[in-house]
């Protein structure tokens, strides 16, 4: 093992996420496109970590713990991002469920958009990999401008109705096999666009193991039911 001074620091890598569920932390490498799981033991000492970011003030199995961690790359010394890294609250809605609201946009207006949209999606999931869709979203995200200063309310109704616009128009450019990252993807790429402020969420889940994403806005899911959302713990959001 490495020797380390009390005022060492560690921290989450670039690309890396964290989340703990059914006491279990679990990890997303988003350069790797990975998934890693600690076993309940590890997630103890781990869970030290997130209390201290000062490696001489862990237990020595805490300790022997991050130097794993910080050779697989997880985690770095001397800087990084925060190892308690805050979760996003879990969603509370879902319009997804509820289908008494009508697209009210206009097809014509927005479906050059939704094409130009689908064709991005389809050239970055051939193209590039994981962390290059998930960097595109962001960089998408940090030089949208949102239209206008509507009350919550009205944005929220306006994201409700452009999301059942897409919904309406997916079945032209793909089909209903697409998987979830596309298909999610995509809406939130054509709904910033528009000038919505979308999240795009990654969840996982231990028993079984699994991962999904959807697209949140408000706290309301968009493109799933919140049952089947809630089934999963928030690893990362874009």
């Amino acid at each position: 093992m490495t020797s380390t001074t009390t005022g060492t620091t560690i921290g989450l890598r670039d690309g890396v996420y964290v989340c703990r569920t059914q006491d279990i932390q679990v990890f997303l490498d988003v350069w790797k496109d990975k998934y890693f799981c600690l076993d309940r033991a590890k997630s103890a000492r781990f869970a030290e970590m997130q209390k201290t970011p000062h490696i001489g003030n862990l237990s020595p199995g805490a300790r022997e713990l991050a130097e794993r961690l910080v050779s697989a790359g997880f985690l770095t010394r001397g800087g990084g991002r925060r190892i308690a890294q805050p979760s996003r609250p879990a969603p509370t809605a879902s319009a997804y469920d509820d289908r008494s609201d009508a697209a009210t946009e206009k097809p014509l207006r927005h479906g050059i958009v939704f094409a130009a949209c689908v064709a991005r999606a389809a050239y970055l999931r051939r193209r590039r990999a994981f962390r290059g869709v998930v960097d595109a979203m962001a960089r998408t995200k940090s030089g949208s401008r949102r239209q206008g200063t509507r009350p919550p309310d009205a944005e929220l109704r306006r994201a409700i109705s452009l999301a059942r616009l897409a919904e309406h128009l997916a079945p032209y450019f793909y089909t209903s096999r697409d998987q979830c990252f596309f298909t999610s993807f995509l809406l939130a790429d054509f709904l910033t666009r528009c000038g919505v402020d979308a999240c795009w969420e990654f969840g996982v889940r231990v028993s079984p193991f699994g991962a999904h994403c959807w697209v949140e806005h408000q706290g309301v899911v968009l493109n799933d039911s919140l049952a089947h959302v809630l089934e999963f713990e928030k690893i990362m959001s874009v």
